[in-house]
């Protein structure tokens, strides 16, 4: 689910970012030296073209999320379960480039800091506009990519936007890719691990019981009980038998 996620913070920001409106200009890779050449040398018809990095510094499952609930579908002659999704934070860096801020160009009319300040913000602006991201809306008329989960295609996928607390290793990671300090726009996307449905063997049994007693009157207690469930031919256990009856007896000890 990650790629998916990352392609669609792609597609949400070249659609409503005129200045980063070429896919090239975003990538996911660390922000380091090999990031920083190809930001150098990223140009366009009109000339060198400015860089958002959206880098995944780090991943946690969000335990608030879990759940144990089980989604179970009937058909063929048996069911089958799919367990629930569990859900993982994806902890996002994003920081803006402009080439000058590179020593690629003199110009002095150009202050980098400034043209990354407002990338920045516009950036800031679409997530927060469009929070929570919901994948059939993003990609619009132009439809989901083949590899995108439909159970997940109308889903709100939430966001938090520059948390109160911000990145604790914003420090380590700059001096791990060997670059001064950069403003960055830090994000966390809840995103859900899908699981493959189960096949399970055998067919569904449903039973209800029902007690009704009196208060504190001794012996009152009542049971009512509710089996519900299919029967098949001994021989052929894919045939289900249509209007069998059947009957509990009640075995003497």
């Amino acid at each position: 689910m990650i790629n998916q996620i990352n392609n669609l913070l792609r597609r949400l920001i070249t659609a409503q970012i005129v200045a980063l409106s070429d896919e090239d200009q975003v990538r996911f890779e660390p922000p380091d030296q090999g990031w920083r050449t190809y930001v150098a040398n990223l140009t366009g018809e009109s000339g060198p073209l400015n860089g958002l990095n959206i880098y995944l510094a780090d991943m946690r499952e969000n335990r608030a999320l879990r759940s144990n609930e089980r989604i179970r579908e009937f058909g063929n002659g048996g069911f089958t379960e799919i367990p629930p999704p569990r859900y993982v934070d994806c902890h996002y860096l994003i920081s803006a480039w402009n080439p000058a801020s590179l020593g690629q160009t003199s110009n002095p009319a150009i202050e980098p800091a400034m043209v990354e300040m407002a990338l920045l913000s516009d950036v800031t602006r679409v997530l927060m506009d469009n929070e929570p991201m919901i994948p059939r809306r993003v990609y619009g008329e132009s439809g989901l990519p083949a590899d995108f989960p439909e159970a997940v295609a109308d889903s709100e996928f939430h966001m938090a936007i520059l948390p109160e607390e911000g990145f604790p290793q914003l420090a380590e990671f700059w001096g791990t890719v060997e670059w001064r300090w950069k403003p960055v726009v830090y994000l966390v996307v809840t995103a859900p691990v899908l699981f493959t449905t189960r096949a399970i063997e055998g067919a569904a049994v449903v039973t209800k019981e029902i007690r009704l007693r009196q208060r504190d009157v001794a012996g009152s207690l009542q049971r009512w009980f509710q089996i519900g469930g299919r029967i098949f031919e001994a021989a052929n256990p894919q045939n289900l038998i249509a209007g069998a009856r059947v009957r509990l007896v009640e075995r003497e000890q």
